[in-house]
């Protein structure tokens, strides 16, 4: 069996690891700054430019800030 005390503080029981949390946060900044360009895109161009245009860069974003949001949760979920 191995000692609690050998393992590495990021690897022992419901550990996170938060190392990563600037990138989140700079992630969600981008995810602002998406949204904001899609509500000045809705009332620029209009509903269907705007969807062609941001729905590819939402998606995105919105993915790589759930993946760096995972990385928070505990190892043993």
């Amino acid at each position: 069996m191995v000692k609690v005390s050998a393992l590495p503080r990021n690897e022992q029981l419901m550990a996170a690891d938060t190392t990563t949390l600037w990138r989140l946060v700079f992630w969600l900044q981008a995810l602002l700054v998406v949204v904001l360009g899609i509500v000045w895109a809705w009332h620029r161009w209009g509903r269907a430019q705007t969807w062609i245009v941001f729905f590819p860069l939402t998606a995105l974003v919105g993915l790589l800030s759930s993946a760096e949001a995972v990385r928070l949760l505990p190892n043993l979920l």
